[in-house]
């Protein structure tokens, strides 16, 4: 099997919805029980003043020690992520849960698998990588191996395009990335939902199909889009990688909306690399300029001198309307004699709105 379809296959899994007993740590005194006493997860010596996590359901007046009533967190063995000793699938399924899909935070803190001081995308690479290559890349002790991000060469970089719309609402937004190494790209994304909402990540035709994810995230008090790498990295390069399409909201003025990086609980922009450490790419915002549609010569009306401005451009070949989608009043996508009848309709004879 290769690394791709194991990773797939690790994914795949990953999709599944787990259904782990909750677990919680709780303090315990004067245990004198034995080692394989069966309500200890976690068995400790006989008479060991210590603490032992021990599950919801072993927490009652029936169990053969003391506890104290007050719950508190334990030191976690490293890459324990859902707080039950045992699988590493089920730890990284739960970190998965946790990164993209708003999951709950691991129940130990501080925890992580590959030693880089923060529990990312990094760490479900490492996960990854262990599943490949087995103990070389047993999880190790949090910040035991502190990331330099470092990135030889030429920066990476994000871009994101300004596109600009007028009547059409919806708009597909390019998002750029140059890389001069492989990486697995994470770049969370914000937009004033207001004005605009990104709702779907477009990556057919682009770098990033078959590579790179896109969901809209709303959770943990954090509101945006996250693009995440999928089961393989993406190849050194340049060009597209995903477009975001955006519906415009309706009675939007005309302006800017931008588009930036930001802080999506609990992920930010890195660029991960096969050794799971990262890159902090560039990053240069774009967005989506609004105008006024009609508005074919850009005075910031729609009047009469738009219709004759459309006249010349359809006709006499004028200057373009700017943006040209300012003068596709009716929406068809062509700018066009229909255009000036519609317009002049609106303005004179009380016809509907452009684009309505």
């Amino acid at each position: 099997m290769t690394k791709e379809l194991l990773i797939s296959a690790v994914l795949l899994l990953a999709s599944i919805p787990a259904f782990a007993q909750s677990v919680y740590a709780v303090g315990v005194t004067g245990y004198d029980g034995s080692e394989r006493d069966e309500h200890l997860a976690n068995a400790i010596a006989a008479n060991s003043p210590s603490n032992v996590r021990v599950s919801e359901a072993h927490v009652g007046k029936d169990v053969p020690f003391e506890y104290t009533s007050t719950k508190g967190q334990l030191e976690c063995p490293p890459g324990d992520m859902d707080g039950i000793p045992g699988s590493v699938l089920n730890d990284f399924t739960y970190l998965m849960a946790y990164l993209v899909e708003c999951g709950p935070p691991p129940p130990c803190q501080p925890v992580e698998a590959n030693g880089n001081c923060e529990l990312d995308f990094g760490d479900l690479l490492y996960f990854v990588q262990y599943f490949v290559y087995g103990s070389p890349y047993l999880p190790v002790a949090f910040c035991s191996n502190p990331d330099t991000y470092s990135d030889p060469g030429y920066a990476d970089t994000v871009r994101i395009e300004t596109v600009s719309d007028s009547c059409h609402k919806i708009v597909d937004v390019p998002v750029y990335i140059n890389n001069d190494e492989a990486v697995y790209p994470l770049i969370p994304l914000k937009i004033d939902t207001t004005c605009a909402v990104c709702e779907s990540v477009i990556t057919s035709g682009t770098r990033g199909s078959g590579i790179i994810e896109g969901i809209s995230k709303y959770c943990r008090d954090s509101t945006g889009i996250l693009l995440y790498p999928g089961s393989s990295s993406l190849p050194a390069g340049r060009g597209v990688v995903a477009y975001l399409r955006c519906r415009i909201k309706d009675d939007t003025p005309p302006g800017f909306v931008k588009i930036d990086s930001t802080f999506l609980d609990p992920n930010e922009l890195r660029f991960f690399k096969e050794n799971t450490f990262s890159i902090k790419p560039v990053f240069i915002g774009g967005g989506i300029t609004i105008g006024l549609c009609g508005d074919a010569n850009g005075d910031g009306e729609t009047n009469l001198s738009d219709a004759v401005y459309m006249i010349n451009y359809v006709f006499k070949d004028g200057p373009t309307p700017d943006p040209v989608q300012a003068g596709d009043v009716n929406c068809d996508d062509v700018v066009d004699l229909v255009d000036v009848v519609y317009l002049i309709n609106y303005l004179f004879r009380g016809g509907p709105p452009p684009c309505q």
